[in-house]
């Protein structure tokens, strides 16, 4: 659904298409094929999405983002000094209403996406650090580059949005993953604990008559 409204029925058809030739890969095993599926429709979906910024539409850009902003102010909940500063540096909303009055400027977007690569690149686990790391360093250069080649704002979106929000969307995942690990984990000590508890107490209770 998805697809089809950033890309239309066409890239909707490209995706299913790609689905399909992945399901008759019969030697794959069931696992590796639901992995292969869902990469090659987030593939087919960032692509349209890369299409449509390209043709210089970018209102699904702003979607993105606004959904993007939600999701890593939601990791931050607990701290209302860190939702403040997020709040302040990242605001989608603020950037549409800069576009939809011509005043968008490179600036403002490069600036946003090297907040946002440190930003999520802080918040990975160890293991992650130095790929998310070096992701950060990639975006800063790419940042740094259109800058001083003082780059076409809408080429320079239409080029390198997309693949970046691809990027970030999946290292934001990973970090809801590893929560999501984390609270099963302290439930499931929880509920062992409580257990033990139990039988304790059963132990140690008087014979009834």
């Amino acid at each position: 659904e998805m697809i089809r409204r950033l890309g239309g029925a066409e890239a909707e058809a490209e995706a299913r298409e790609a689905e399909r030739r992945a399901g008759e890969m019969a030697h794959v095993r069931a696992e590796d094929l639901a992995t292969h599926v869902g990469k090659v429709a987030k593939r087919a979906f960032w692509d349209a999405v890369q299409e449509r910024l390209r043709g210089g539409d970018f209102e699904c850009a702003f979607g993105l983002l606004g959904e993007m902003q939600k999701a890593m102010l939601a990791l931050v909940a607990h701290s209302a000094k860190a939702r403040e500063e997020l709040a302040d540096k990242f605001d989608a909303a603020w950037l549409k209403q800069q576009a939809d009055n011509g005043a968008l400027e490179l600036g403002s977007v490069t600036n946003l996406m090297k907040y946002v690569a440190s930003t999520i690149a802080a918040w990975q686990a160890p293991a992650d650090e130095p790929e998310a790391r070096a992701w950060v360093e990639a975006v800063e250069a790419v940042a740094a580059a259109a800058v001083a080649e003082r780059a076409d704002l809408g080429a320079f979106i239409g080029d390198h949005l997309a693949p970046f929000l691809a990027r970030a969307h999946e290292l934001i995942g990973r970090i809801y993953e590893r929560l999501v690990a984390m609270q099963q984990e302290a439930d499931g000590e929880a509920a062992a604990a409580e257990a033990a508890a139990e039988a304790e107490a059963e132990a140690e209770a008087p014979p009834q008559d």
